[in-house]
């Protein structure tokens, strides 16, 4: 038992570890769609959900193009 314990946290470890660029890539397309929503914020665009939702998704698929 303490074994299977010992080898699911390994796995777990090594997952986590494992794409350490794709979490480098996230975090820059989360400060640049956090920056965005900021100008529209500062030009007083009111941004509904669906094009705040569109904004975080059309910045994921052209990193995830360029890849």
């Amino acid at each position: 038992m303490r074994l299977l314990l010992f080898v699911t946290v390994l796995l777990m470890l090594a997952i986590m570890t494992m794409d350490v660029e794709a979490r480098r890539q996230r975090h820059i397309s989360n400060r640049l769609y956090r920056e965005l929503l900021e100008i529209a914020r500062d030009l007083s665009i009111e941004l509904t959900p669906a094009q705040k939702h569109n904004i975080w998704r059309n910045g994921r698929s052209r990193k995830l193009a360029q890849a």
